[in-house]
Parts: structure tokens; sequence; C-alpha cells
């Protein structure tokens, strides 16, 4: 027999993968980035236009953290 799954478990699944794909996406782009040791500042290498960050973008220094 084949139950089907309640709305509520199948929307809880729904938004844990796309939780688990932003997590990924933010792991690709600190994992890609530049770290300016001068500075002290991570530096995107890319463009990511679905999170909207521009190659070159300040995404972490001292002072200033992007919020995504």
């Amino acid at each position: 027999m084949n139950k089907k799954k309640r709305p509520s478990k199948l929307l809880h699944s729904f938004f844990r993968a796309r939780l688990f794909d932003k997590r990924r996406l933010l792991r690709q782009i600190f994992d890609e980035a530049f770290y300016d040791r001068e500075l002290a500042e991570i530096v995107s290498l890319k463009d990511y236009p679905y999170i909207d960050i521009v190659k070159g973008e300040v995404l972490k220094n001292s002072r200033y953290e992007r919020k995504i």
C-alpha cells in the first residue's frame, strides 16, 4: 500500500530542499571568493544573479557583512 503524503509534509520537504540549495550556493560563493589580506575583505569573483551579487562586490570585511 502506498500512502499519500500529507500536504504539510510535502510543504516541509519543499522548504528544506530550498534551504539546502541556498546553503550549498552560499558555500560555493565563499569557496570561490578571493580573500584580500591587505584590506581584510572577502570579494566575489563571479556574478550570482540569483541572489544579486556582482563580480567584485565585497561580501565581508571587518566592519561590513552583506546580508544574503
